[in-house]
């Protein structure tokens, strides 16, 4: 089973993260000046670190799941941008870079107060353990001076302290409503290791009858079919 894009399509049987809103959110809202180097944490199937080299840029996406990292190598191999992405099983906390990397982003473990799910490699992509969060910021601080993640709202408190411990600051902030009547349910959010104004957005996904709003269609149209 393969999701289509407009521009490429993705296979996501095997891996972690299948083809969800939050990665589509996440790849839509980078924006990029130049052609960057970027280093994708957890990329699953792959979709984010595709979106991203649709723009022009250079991706390494990693993943601890080794499934993941199969799929998401042969969703690459098959797309026009194959050229730019490289996947590869490699722990972020473990990684060893040469160089740094232009940005960082992710659609991180979180979740840490719900349910398990069952299946267990999905819980280890969506689980953040212990000081998670903490040790991405230390880590990210090492290699990076821009990060772009996507969260839900209520674990923002926590990534905005941690990242501010590591020096980076919040500087574009995009709430995402599922309704217009409906309470924000995740933040895109960029943070560069220079403070600047904060630059404060709003999404709201589906109108009252359950199809995409003009906004949202606009957002990732380079994507959507």
């Amino acid at each position: 089973m393969s999701f289509q894009f407009k521009q490429f399509s993705v296979s996501h049987e095997s891996s972690s993260m299948k083809v969800g809103t939050d990665a589509v959110l996440l790849g839509a809202f980078i924006q990029t000046e130049k052609q960057e180097k970027i280093l994708e944490v957890g990329t699953g199937c792959g979709v984010v670190a595709l979106m991203l080299a649709q723009k022009g840029n250079r991706v390494l996406a990693i993943d601890i799941h080794a499934p993941s990292v199969e799929e998401a190598q042969q969703n690459f191999s098959n797309s026009v941008f194959a050229p730019l992405l490289i996947a590869d099983e490699i722990d972020f906390f473990k990684l060893q870079a040469p160089v740094k990397f232009d940005r960082i982003v992710s659609n991180p473990p979180f979740f840490q107060n719900s349910l398990q799910a069952p299946d267990e490699a999905r819980n280890a992509a969506r689980h953040a353990v212990n000081d998670w969060v903490k040790r991405f910021w230390e880590r990210a601080q090492k290699l990076t001076g821009k990060v772009n993640v996507i969260i839900p709202v209520e674990v923002f408190d926590e990534w905005k302290r941690e990242s501010e411990l590591s020096n980076f600051f919040l500087v574009k902030k995009c709430e995402v409503f599922s309704r217009s009547d409906k309470p924000a349910i995740r933040l895109i959010l960029e943070f560069y290791r220079i403070e600047q104004q904060l630059e404060e957005t709003s999404l709201v996904l589906m109108n009252e009858d359950g199809t995409r709003t003009k906004e949202y269609a606009e957002f990732a149209g380079e994507y959507y079919l």
